[in-house]
């Protein structure tokens, strides 16, 4: 069931690609101001999460929980930078082939995963898939170009999100994890605002004067199903993806 969750995550994912770069080609605002109006609704969260969700219990899942948050965050910074100077069609597949690499890296760095020889030959498989499109000739571009740059750095932020989160789900559950996790984007969002280029932008448009340059509710909400579809196939251990202590630990115990 997982792996049809993970599925639909990418499936919109790609929707949401092509929503964000069909805005911020169209409308005149930065990567920081999209990024601001994608994050700064999910402040709330934060305060929901205060009063009902389980707090971590140590300095480092309080960071794992800061991290993740804010892996996503600087993912969607560097790949709207990447969407202004790339197409959506050579951008999305650099930054999957970028964040899985990371992935395996920091999950068994700091989650102690265990792959198979057959599955990492299949990520293998599918990051060299992903850089042959990737490095294809574009319209506007040939070769490396520094929109290349900026996907990676978005690949290696979702990277540190999805091995984040995926630590402090196993720590506080789920449930608690992703409202955490939802609330501090929320807080970086606020932190944006400190930004001259997003302070600039209120001076010259107002917060509420039309075509301001805001995220379409489209965007937001389906990016939204996203980030849930991932956490969701996120809590689902694999035999092969367990570490080799929390084995012993079920020998031990039976």
């Amino acid at each position: 069931m997982w792996i049809f969750i993970a599925l639909l995550g990418f499936t919109v994912s790609a929707a949401v690609n092509i929503l964000d770069k069909f805005i911020i080609s169209g409308k005149r605002v930065t990567p920081a101001v999209f990024v601001f109006y994608s994050t700064i609704f999910l402040l709330p969260v934060l305060l929901y999460a205060v009063f009902v969700a389980e707090r971590p219990g140590s300095l480092l899942a309080w960071l794992a929980l800061l991290l993740a948050s804010g892996g996503f965050v600087g993912g969607l910074y560097t790949l709207y930078r990447a969407e202004l100077t790339s197409e959506i069609s050579h951008v999305g597949p650099l930054v999957g082939a970028v964040a899985p690499f990371f992935v395996v890296i920091l999950s068994r760095l700091f989650l102690a995963e265990v792959l198979t020889p057959r599955q990492l030959f299949a990520i293998a498989f599918l990051i060299i898939g992903s850089l042959i499109i990737s490095f294809d000739l574009s319209r506007g571009h040939r070769g490396f170009h520094p929109g290349m740059l900026w996907g990676v750095l978005s690949g290696a932020c979702f990277g540190m999100y999805h091995v984040a989160s995926k630590y402090s789900y196993n720590g506080i559950g789920f449930s608690s994890g992703i409202i955490w996790v939802t609330g501090f984007m929320g807080l970086y969002g606020l932190v944006l605002f400190l930004l001259p280029s997003v302070r600039r932008h209120f001076k010259a448009t107002g917060p509420a004067s039309p075509g301001s340059g805001r995220p379409s509710w489209a965007s937001w909400s389906i990016g939204s199903t996203r980030s849930m579809a991932f956490a969701i196939a996120m809590t689902r251990p694999s035999r092969s993806s367990r570490s080799p202590a929390s084995r012993s630990r079920r020998v031990r115990r039976s």
